[in-house]
């Protein structure tokens, strides 16, 4: 009896592994790399794109993606059929972000006009854009469709994705990236005839590559300043020099700024009025490829006059006189009161 129980399920699980697998027509190879999106025939494929945000805000951008044919296996055609004009391009919008964000497009296989069995292979590539601070996908995605008989007479398709040679699922098929960073500038009086109240004069540059369009910067003190409400004009990636003012122990920010940016920052006059200009820091200009911080330092030293400088010697004979004449009278007056004997 066990036995019998144990034959009809051998029977059973191999049964249901032989109506598992999808087959070309009789007598042709078995097709089994039929996995990835689904276990199961597929009419369309839905891929996702990853953007991530690092530091900043983006542009709103739409990126732009294509699908061509590339090869045919193991079918009686020699050649992948004609796609369909409008299933060979895909778009996915984003809108300005500030964190990393996801979109989708979908690939509707009816458009690859498949009608006989075989593995047809299809290139997904994005079109890499010129948006600052973006990383496009450079790793093409490979599709694998696989067409087998049904018992219906007809074709089920099964889909496999391939990146870099490994297979993927459809929710990490591409990634793109936006990082930009933060130029810091600030400004230290030091001395003892420094004046910590004074506002210094700086222009900065920001220059990017020519043809590109750059997002807004964001331009805020670090410490608020009722007295400086015009310690910055707007501020922008656009080659001329911008103005701001700053005393003494404040910083200013300036953020959203893309990795092909460089910068410039100048004080103006630093040497007037006495003050000794010195730089601090190696970051008054240079390129955005991490936060940077400019630091100024401006020193102004003084001699103290602590009393009034005079000849002492008619001072210093009229004090021995006097002096004298103290040590005289004491003495006079000492023998007159002593009593005789």
């Amino acid at each position: 009896m066990k036995l019998k129980k144990l034959f009809a399920g051998v029977v059973a699980a191999a049964m249901m592994l032989t109506m598992a697998v999808p087959a070309f027509a009789e007598g042709k190879e078995v097709v089994q790399d039929t996995i990835s999106v689904s276990n199961s025939p597929v009419t369309s494929v839905t891929l996702t794109k990853t953007y991530n945000v690092t530091g900043g805000t983006t542009q709103a951008e739409t990126f732009d993606f294509t699908l061509t044919g590339s090869s045919v296996d193991k079918s009686s055609v020699t050649a992948v059929p004609n796609i369909d004009q409008d299933a060979t391009s895909y778009k996915v919008p984003f809108d300005a972000l500030t964190e990393t964000s996801t979109g989708t497009f979908t690939i509707d296989l009816s458009k690859l006009h498949i009608t006989r069995v075989g593995v047809y292979n299809y290139i997904i590539h994005e079109v890499a854009g010129s948006t600052p601070g973006v990383t496009y996908d450079p790793q093409d995605v490979t599709m694998k469709v696989t067409a087998v008989n049904n018992d219906s007479n007809g074709i089920d398709l099964y889909v496999a994705l391939y990146k870099n040679g490994k297979k993927i699922n459809a929710s990490d098929a591409f990634t793109n990236s936006y990082n930009a960073y933060q130029l810091s500038v600030t400004k230290t009086v030091k001395g003892n005839f420094a004046d910590h109240s004074k506002y210094f004069e700086f222009t900065v540059t920001l220059t990017g590559t020519t043809g590109k369009t750059y997002a807004p910067v964001t331009v805020a003190l670090a410490t608020a300043d009722a007295d400086n409400s015009t310690a910055f004009t707007s501020i922008a990636v656009d080659g001329k020099p911008h103005t701001i003012y700053l005393k003494h122990n404040q910083t200013i920010n300036i953020t959203n700024l893309p990795n092909d940016v460089t910068y410039t920052v100048v004080e103006v006059g630093a040497n007037q009025e006495g003050f000794e200009y010195t730089l601090t820091s190696e970051n008054a200009n240079g390129t955005m490829t991490e936060n940077k911080a400019a630091t100024f330092e401006n020193k102004r030293e003084g001699t103290v006059d602590t009393g009034v400088i005079l000849d002492n010697a008619p001072y210093i004979a009229m004090l021995t006189f006097v002096a004298a004449g103290a040590v005289f009278m004491a003495v006079s007056y000492t023998h007159l009161t002593l009593p005789t004997t």
